[in-house]
């Protein structure tokens, strides 16, 4: 994880390191919509991510902590 030291302007806190990934997980084809994230916000009670000015809807979520183990179960979009 982390670039290269070759890589054109990285950061000085980019050091590559290993890691190990010890429990299973899933990762999405797609990103979560802001139409998506709200919809599983007002079902749980959880509160929305901010949009920060740019929108929602069909827009990708910016600015989520999901924390883990993560609170989605998803299906995959078929």
């Amino acid at each position: 994880m982390g670039s290269p030291d070759s890589e054109p302007e990285r950061g000085s806190d980019e050091k590559q390191h290993s890691v190990t990934i010890k429990q299973p997980f899933a990762i999405g084809k797609y990103e979560v919509s802001f139409a998506e994230y709200d919809r599983f916000a007002k079902k749980t009670g959880r509160t929305p991510p901010r949009d920060n000015g740019w929108g929602r809807g069909d827009r990708p979520v910016s600015s989520s902590k999901f924390g883990w183990p993560p609170p989605i179960t998803c299906r995959p979009r078929g």
